[in-house]
């Protein structure tokens, strides 16, 4: 069971292929700045993202921390959240993409962190 009870931080994002730079400074932040200790699963839920930018993201990622991070990642589904109302002209469905977030982790996942895809990490995320 994964989980506080060892040592794995899972830390799930959500974002289509024009936040694929800004979601990979989110997730190098993360792991520069987490405890060498700790595994880190990054979870990305994602619309759009061609085979190239989830390399480019996996590169970034191993170019800062390798052996105990990885990352996953899940299709969202639209249909589900395509009717939810957008408030904003600049945003579009994938805003609501946490919403599946029970429904898309593996069931041995008991908890996550959720954190948008535009920020940095400046902290050690293993003390939340």
């Amino acid at each position: 069971m994964s989980g506080w009870q060892d040592s794995t931080i899972h830390v799930v994002l959500a974002a289509d292929e024009k936040y694929a730079m800004p979601m990979s400074v989110v997730i190098c932040s993360a792991a520069i700045n987490c405890a060498a200790d700790r595994l880190l699963r990054f979870h990305i839920i994602e619309s759009g993202f061609s085979e190239e930018s989830k390399q480019r993201v996996h590169s970034s990622l191993t170019g800062v921390r390798s052996g105990n991070a990885r990352i996953d990642w899940y299709p969202a589904t639209m249909k589900s959240i395509a009717d939810l109302a957008i408030v904003h002209g600049h945003m579009n469905s994938l805003i609501y993409a946490r919403l599946l977030i029970p429904r898309l982790l593996p069931p041995d996942v008991d908890w996550a962190l959720y954190i948008d895809s535009d920020v940095v990490v400046e902290g050690d995320i293993s003390e939340l």
